[in-house]
């Protein structure tokens, strides 16, 4: 049984995260299938890494709401997975604590891709087979994380009754009642101070 219909629908990705997100995805896919190993290819790669670099910059100066950089908990996972066996999850704000996991180790993957790649075209290690091996390896590991990260934001958009590849699109997606907002500075319109000056009048 799937959770109930949500209660609200919040704004939850900001426009730098979606940016960062759809870059990075756009650049892995072409190096996936471009193996040509020219300079598009390993300067590609190093833009991916740079907006993973980024990303995390970002993540670190955002202090609130689910574009703060976060660590997934063993607590947390096995939680969510309880729920998943339910067949009833949470809509939190933000990525569930597997897809924080995933995140994680796929910004982990293209650091270290860009790292063995430089590896291999520097003039200590030239010639030497290994960091291209290493590479070949970090590039199958991503391929496989990047099915796997489409496979679980397909079953979880299904669990949630909600898209959530389309979420990261627009920014916006459902959360429980339960949870409220996240808990992102918002300007208030001028309505808004209005009625609050209003409220403090009365």
């Amino acid at each position: 049984m799937t959770a109930a219909l949500p209660a609200m629908r919040v704004r939850v990705w900001t426009r730098p995260v979606r940016i960062a997100h759809w870059s990075i995805a756009a650049i892995v896919i072409f190096n996936l299938f471009e193996e040509s190993r020219d300079d598009l290819h390993r300067w590609a790669g190093y833009v991916a890494a740079t907006a993973v670099a980024l990303r995390l910059f970002y993540g670190l100066i955002y202090r609130s709401g689910p574009a703060r950089l976060s660590w997934p908990s063993p607590r947390g996972m096995l939680s969510h997975w309880r729920e998943i066996r339910t067949g009833r999850v949470t809509r939190t704000a933000g990525h569930n604590p597997f897809g924080t996991a995933m995140a994680v180790v796929l910004w982990s993957l293209v650091l270290l891709l860009a790292l063995s790649g430089w590896i291999s075209q520097t003039d200590r290690f030239w010639g030497e087979d290994w960091p291209l091996d290493l590479h070949a390896w970090l590039a199958d590991a991503l391929l496989v994380c990047v099915i796997v990260h489409l496979t679980g934001g397909i079953l979880t958009s299904i669990l949630e009754r909600q898209n959530l590849i389309f979420s990261m699109i627009t920014g916006s997606k459902y959360v429980d009642a339960s949870l409220g907002p996240p808990s992102e500075p918002k300007s208030e319109t001028h309505s808004e101070r209005r009625s609050a000056l209003r409220r403090e009048i009365e």
